[in-house]
């Protein structure tokens, strides 16, 4: 069989990579995931989440016709996650 059928494209190894950037419930209980748990301050992963999710929105749709699409729905999302980012 050829290799070039089992080949990743850049689009799953850029998923494969913000997969990395999301953490799993178990890490984030963990102690030794930030500094900040061991200080007794709870770190939050929220931001980092939800960029990594709109981040791979746009990429899906990169190049397709669903490019413009997407960016609306990432700005919107961006500004609403802002807005209330801001309020905290």
């Amino acid at each position: 069989m050829p290799k070039d059928k089992y080949k990743l494209s850049k689009k799953h190894e850029y998923l494969i990579d913000k997969m990395g950037d999301i953490p799993s419930i178990d890490t984030i209980k963990n102690a030794m995931w930030s500094n900040d748990l061991l200080t007794g301050k709870f770190a939050d992963h929220r931001y980092n989440t939800e960029d990594a999710i709109l981040m791979i929105l746009e990429n899906l749709t990169k190049g397709t016709q669903l490019e413009d699409i997407g960016k609306e729905i990432s700005e919107k999302a961006r500004a609403v996650f802002d807005y209330y980012s801001e309020k905290e």
